[in-house]
């Protein structure tokens, strides 16, 4: 069972994993009070989905789903999975990642993001998120932990070298502001 199977259960939901479409993470079916998550996914990846759509009920949000509706239920989602207040003051994504292990690298990032860290999120060389400006010496940090597969610690931030998975390499630059 899953860490947000635990936690839908406490909700009165069970939650059913079977493959859908690629493009499909997970669905509820309220009335039956089921959850229903695609098989297909990494548990990291089912866990969010699992946690977004109980957030949609929780909420008592009808379809269509608005944007302003998909971002409560990913703020809720967020929070069910991983309150801020269990990250304390840590920044180590590595250290997060040991103690929360049902959620992914990315998800630890964007947590710290919520609490005001600037993160920028590299996969294969290219930005694929951020939350704040750069500038040159933070990026010459994110090429350098890519070229040697590295953690990098930088003035006021760490750059995270992720552990390869599958065809794709990320680095994960956490502004601390304190180092």
């Amino acid at each position: 069972m899953t860490h947000a199977s635990q936690i839908a259960s406490e909700y009165g939901y069970k939650v059913i994993a079977k493959p859908l479409p690629q493009e499909v993470v997970a669905l509820s079916v309220a009335r039956k009070l089921r959850i229903i998550v695609n098989s297909k996914l990494p548990e990291f990846r089912q866990n969010f989905g699992i946690l977004h759509e109980l957030a949609h009920i929780q909420l008592k949000h009808t379809q269509p789903y608005t944007c302003e509706m998909e971002n409560e239920a990913d703020e809720l989602a967020a929070e069910l999975l991983l309150p801020s207040a269990l990250i304390g003051r840590e920044t180590n994504l590595h250290t997060l990642k040991e103690k929360f292990p049902y959620v992914s690298y990315e998800f630890l990032a964007r947590r710290l993001a919520d609490r005001g860290h600037l993160i920028a999120i590299y996969d294969n060389g290219q930005l694929k998120t951020k939350n704040g400006l750069l500038n040159g010496y933070q990026g010459r940090l994110i090429k350098q932990a890519f070229m040697e597969k590295q953690d990098i610690r930088g003035n006021g931030c760490r750059v995270f070298f992720i552990p390869p998975s599958g065809t794709w390499e990320r680095v994960i630059l956490i502004g601390t502001g304190n180092e």
